[in-house]
């Protein structure tokens, strides 16, 4: 009795052996398959672009206050004066001209 216990227990431990090494192959050929095909071109990620829809590039970055108006702008797109203790940024060269004559 104890003999025939063990042997179906064997068995039984053989038949989930081969079921898990079934399910393996099934899996790593479905997965092989996918990594061969590529993306399908519906499922591609979309990646954003850095321009906007009207085609003007996308600025990011730090924004700074223009001291003359308030206006808020980027560095990037921003017109420079560099001081002794910092660099000072306008909007535009009317503003930049406007804090010099007031500063000098």
């Amino acid at each position: 009795m104890i003999i025939l216990r063990v042997f179906f227990s064997i068995l039984r431990l053989l038949f989930f052996i081969a079921l898990f090494a079934f399910i393996w192959r099934v899996v790593s050929v479905w997965l092989k398959k996918i990594a061969a095909s590529g993306i399908p071109a519906d499922r591609e990620p979309h990646i954003r672009s850095s321009t906007q829809a009207n085609g003007s590039p996308m600025i990011t970055g730090k924004t700074v206050r223009d001291p003359v108006c308030g206006t808020y702008v980027a560095t990037e797109l921003a017109v420079p004066l560099t001081r002794p203790t910092a660099t000072v940024f306008f909007c535009s060269e009317d503003c930049k001209r406007k804090y010099q004559s007031v500063k000098s």
